[in-house]
């Protein structure tokens, strides 16, 4: 029974550490959250901007369209 919670032990060890758990990965788990905080927020920035220049060229269609019916 030794060997099992031994084994057990063990286990749960490694699971802990490579889930940074651990007090020696805790730095780097901050340093990875903030940097997918980082990729998180570029994200949106990249959909609103997207979605501007979408619109912006959207806009100007129907504008040329406009122009070209008057003309």
């Amino acid at each position: 029974m030794d060997g099992v919670i031994e084994a057990h032990q063990v286990f749960l060890t490694t699971v802990i550490t490579r889930c940074l758990l651990d007090a020696d990965s805790r730095q780097l788990a901050g340093h990875l959250r903030s940097i997918f905080d980082l990729i998180i927020c570029y994200t949106l920035l990249h959909h609103e901007l997207s979605d501007a220049a979408l619109t912006e060229a959207e806009a100007r269609c129907r504008y040329q369209e406009e122009v070209g019916n008057i003309g």
